[in-house]
């Protein structure tokens, strides 16, 4: 509908290759394009503005979106655009560069979702390829047959240079790339995450070289009579050859397609020669291990735990569990949650692997719910500030008979004097509890204080009956922030009884 100038540009992509000669170059702007491309024999380059923003959009149609099946040689360029919506791009007999692009949601009910390279039949009888493909993401692509995201058959010479494959699929054979009789270079290729089948799959008579690349969630299948030399590469279920390694390649968001290295991934600078393995380069910072698996320990699952006369003033519960540890040498702590339908849940941390729960705690939550047993469900996590891992046995069961310990409670529920008895335990980290009699009924004031007399905590401030009390601090301050290690006192004022003690946090 133009000439073509600045001034009136063409309407169509189409009607630029159209209406160019070799050697010219069509440049794109930004937009979507809803058309089938064929550069009909024009040794050209077509060149959008920028893959995310330039669209060529084949509109459901079963034809190629891009074609080049003319004897367009490697001066043809195709860079800069999204190809997607059609069946992909069909390279028959040419040698372009396609570079810069991302091939993703086609389908193919031939070969080859994303790209299909086949010998071409108008000159001389079959011509070969010698194509190279760079900087481009195939994903995302379906095909009825073999190779999901690219397929290439007979007498082919291809390089593929810094190349994403994810997503992909297909009805039969391989879901990611699939070659049959050529000869290929693949440079810093990544192939992962293509559904079902191999990721990579090498017919009769191939000769295949991987350098610097990454298979990940993906097999690799061949045939007999191919060859396929890997070096300098991640891939999982390990392949001989130098410098080749099996681990995870830790990418930074591959659920979002991104498939960056993380800072700490095993693929930076273990390729050849100091490069980095894969499609990409370093994209995030560290990436984070989760806390190990670890197990409960005590009380075992479905403890019976009896409490009389006897202990209940100087027994406890040790809840244990193994040692998690963490990759990336993160500080951890452990979360102790407990619940139960007769007394009040609790839910504790710390960062050792075990914390006592005095029986006279127990006792007195009987006692204020009018219960001579419970049933407690406890488990525990683990967190670096980032994951959070459970115990992989939780949750256990614990069985709490305390109907001694309160019969003999019973008989002494009413003190004979005001008392603030000493911590326990003491020393402590991170939770002890503070006991205290009441003779009376009182306005009572407990406090902690730091050596030089600053309030750190306020734990009762309120107006309470006669009986033996306790109250648990968790070595937090008034805004619920940890505070650091040392010594504190702690006060009770009780009518006219006032009384301090000290106590020591240890870190």
């Amino acid at each position: 509908t133009g000439d073509g100038s600045e001034e009136n540009p063409f309407a169509t992509i189409q009607a630029g290759i159209d209406a160019a000669i070799d050697g010219d170059t069509v440049l794109v702007a930004a937009g979507t394009y809803v058309e089938n491309i064929n550069f009909n024999g024009k040794n050209i380059s077509v060149i959008g503005a920028d893959r995310e923003t330039t669209i060529i959009d084949g509109n459901q149609d079963v034809e190629n979106v891009v074609t080049f099946e003319s004897g367009e040689d490697s001066t043809t360029v195709l860079s800069g655009f999204t190809i997607t919506n059609g069946a992909g791009i069909l390279i028959g007999g040419s040698s372009p560069t396609l570079q810069n692009l991302n091939i993703t949601n086609n389908w193919s009910a031939t070969a080859g979702g994303g790209i299909q390279i086949k010998k071409g039949n108008i000159y001389n009888g079959y011509a070969s390829s010698s194509s190279q493909i760079k900087n481009t993401i195939i994903s995302y692509n379906y095909t009825q047959m073999d190779g999901g995201a690219v397929s290439i058959s007979e007498f082919h010479t291809l390089l593929f240079q810094n190349v994403l494959i994810y997503g992909n699929s297909s009805q039969n054979g391989s879901h990611g790339f699939y070659s049959y009789e050529s000869n290929s270079m693949l440079i810093n290729i990544t192939i992962a995450n293509n559904s079902a089948g191999s990721g990579l799959m090498i017919g009769q008579a191939d000769t295949l070289t991987l350098i610097n690349s990454i298979i990940s969630n993906n097999g690799i299948s061949i045939n007999d009579a191919s060859q396929l030399l890997i070096s300098y590469s991640n891939i999982q279920g390990g392949w001989t050859g130098i410098g080749n390694i099996d681990t995870n390649p830790l990418f930074c968001n591959p659920d979002s397609g991104n498939y960056t290295l993380a800072e700490n991934s095993p693929c930076v600078g273990t390729g050849e020669n100091g490069a980095n393995m894969g499609a990409f380069g370093v994209g995030c910072g560290p990436y984070n291990f989760s806390p190990t698996d670890f197990s409960l320990s005590a009380p075992s699952n479905n403890a019976q735990i009896t409490i009389d006369d006897s202990n209940m003033n100087d027994g406890f519960i040790t809840f244990s569990w193994d040692e998690s540890s963490d990759e990336n040498g993160d500080s951890l702590v452990y979360l102790l949650h407990a619940t139960s339908t007769e007394i009040e849940d609790f839910s504790l941390d710390t960062n050792i692997t075990s914390i006592d729960i005095p029986y006279m705690e127990l006792v007195d939550e009987m006692s204020e719910n009018n219960i001579t047993s419970a049933t407690i469900e406890w488990t525990v996590d683990v967190t670096d500030g980032i994951d959070t891992v459970t115990a992989d046995n939780a949750p256990f069961t614990l069985n709490v008979d305390g109907s001694d310990a309160l019969s003999a409670f019973a008989g002494q529920l009413t003190p004979q004097v005001f008392a603030l008895h000493q911590n326990y335990p003491n020393p402590f980290n991170p939770t002890t509890t503070l006991k205290y009699d009441l003779p009376e009924d009182a306005m009572v004031n407990i406090t902690i204080y730091d050596m030089i007399g600053r309030v750190v905590k306020t734990m009762v401030n309120s107006q309470q009956n006669t009986g033996f009390k306790s109250v648990r601090w968790n070595a937090t301050n008034d805004n619920g922030s940890p505070v650091s290690a040392g010594l504190y006192l702690y006060t009770i004022q009780a009518g006219e009884f006032k009384k301090t003690k000290k106590m020591v946090l240890l870190k």
